[in-house]
């Protein structure tokens, strides 16, 4: 019986990974978004990239869900340096808990390499943020690699 269940895992796995090619899986292997929170590591388990009304939206978070990090920016952007504010075109938003939610009000986004055509972006960023009563919150060594769809 656990020979069988084995089996049927791997042949699975294998089907899977034939159909998605290896570009896909590639994407899903190197999808991160990771930055120091306050002087302590917060990194990304689970990660998406959209493209939607010329924005790319990059979303990550702990397993759990508890922790999140969203990055906003136009679907143009090329490589650069970009002011980040609490309105803007460069938004980026950590979220501590579903209740205490931090906009960046000031740092930068470097975006590094976008390529359009394997919608694959990646970039460092830091910041300040301010959540609605005003606490901040102090956002360094921030970096990230995303394949959007």
């Amino acid at each position: 019986m656990k020979t069988s269940r084995i089996f049927l895992f791997l042949a699975l796995s294998s089907i899977v990974i034939s159909q998605s090619g290896c570009k896909t899986m590639e994407r899903v292997l190197y999808n991160h978004i990771r930055a120091t929170v306050n002087s302590k590591l917060f990194s990304t388990q689970v990660i998406s990239g959209t493209s939607v009304a010329g924005r790319i939206t990059i979303a990550g978070s702990t397993t759990t869900g508890s922790q999140a990090m969203t990055i906003i920016v136009p679907a143009t952007i090329k490589a650069g340096t970009y002011k980040l504010t609490s309105t803007g075109s460069y938004l980026i938003e950590y979220k501590a808990t579903s209740n205490d939610v931090y906009a960046a009000s000031s740092g930068e986004l470097i975006i590094t390499s976008h390529d359009t055509n394997l919608k694959k972006i990646s970039g460092t960023f830091h910041f300040k943020g301010l959540n609605l009563k005003s606490v901040a919150v102090d956002v360094t060594a921030g970096n990230f690699t995303v394949s959007y769809f």
